[in-house]
């Protein structure tokens, strides 16, 4: 899970940025531009974002049968 996405900065004429993930720092980079540096980071932050939607447990659906009967149709056999 990202718990913090922070950057860029720029190091040595090159652009970084930096996430904690499970509280491990991750350094991504070096970029030519900030604006590319940007943009991965965005990215990143919406692929890690999936990811941690796609683990999270999803309520179960219920059962197609249980569904109530749209009001103002007729029930089956009438």
């Amino acid at each position: 899970m990202t718990q913090r996405t922070f950057g860029p900065e720029k190091r040595d004429g090159r652009w970084y940025f930096y996430a904690y993930l499970d509280g491990q720092q991750v350094e991504w980079g070096p970029y030519s531009s900030e604006e590319f540096a940007k943009g991965a980071k965005d990215a990143i932050e919406r692929r890690l974002g999936e990811e941690h939607q796609a683990s999270a447990p999803q309520p179960a659906a219920a059962p197609a049968g249980d569904e109530p009967a749209e009001q103002g149709a007729p029930a089956e056999g009438e």
